[in-house]
């Protein structure tokens, strides 16, 4: 998805992971759809794609790259969803534990299957006229078992930060919260991103853009997230009264 739309459709495509988790968390009939839980996500989704995309030469995507990051974030919503029934029975460290094995099963298969086509080869690295590689018929400009040296640090990163504890950061607040809340905060990550942009760029940083009016998008994600806080405080209290009448009702 990101390399047919391009990583501005990507990043604004993330802001709908909790759009995804609540219509499937009503259609379940989890939560119920209250005005101020439907305006907070659909704030903050908007504020997101404005910070992700305003002042951007977005282009013209296409119709194949979108459909494969809609199904990129209703996988993270059905993770979330599914996550959710296994842990009334499982620890959030068992739960984890086996999503990242089938994981790494998962795409050990897909790695294995996808490196051994050349023209998937020539899609993901195209030649540049420098230092091309042959594969088949196909010529690109990387080996397909390759991994360069300067890749070691980003990928320690990726596993250890944004898919191990990240991962087991979500499974865990999963047990506690309702699901619908659970990637409400997916619309800080334009957010952040562009926070530390403006960090490393002030620390001297090349290479990077310093934000515009894009990003009066955050507060369009803050006004979301605090609505969302409102409404998960008035329906844990909610839950919380209930639970001594239904604990009189079970002891009658």
């Amino acid at each position: 998805g990101d390399k047919l739309a391009g990583p501005i459709i990507s990043s604004a495509w993330q802001c709908s992971q909790p759009i995804f988790t609540l219509l499937i968390s009503l259609t379940l009939g989890w939560e119920p759809a209250t005005p101020r839980k439907l305006v907070g996500i659909l704030l903050s989704f908007l504020g997101g794609a404005f910070l992700v995309c305003y002042g951007q030469d977005v282009g013209s995507p296409g119709a194949v790259g979108n459909v494969l990051l809609a199904l990129n974030c209703l996988g993270t919503s059905l993770y979330v969803i599914f996550a959710k029934i296994a842990l009334e029975r499982y620890p959030p460290l068992t739960v984890i534990a086996w999503a990242m094995m089938s994981a790494s099963v998962m795409m050990a298969i897909s790695a294995g299957s996808l490196n051994n086509s050349c023209g998937f080869i020539h899609f993901i690295c195209p030649p540049t006229g420098t230092k091309d590689f042959t594969c088949g018929g196909y010529q690109a400009s990387c080996s397909p078992w390759l991994v360069p040296a300067s890749a070691f640090l980003p990928l320690a990163y990726w596993i250890i930060f944004n898919s191990i504890s990240a991962y087991f950061l979500l499974t865990w607040a999963n047990r506690y919260a309702r699901a619908g809340y659970i990637l409400a905060y997916t619309a800080l990550q334009p957010f952040t991103s562009t926070l530390l942009s403006v960090i490393l760029i002030l620390s001297g940083v090349q290479g990077l853009q310093m934000p515009g009016w894009n990003a009066l998008g955050s507060i369009g994600i803050f006004l979301g997230l605090i609505l969302l806080i409102l409404d998960g405080k008035r329906q844990h209290e909610a839950d919380q009264a209930t639970l001594p009448s239904l604990r009189e009702s079970l002891g009658d």
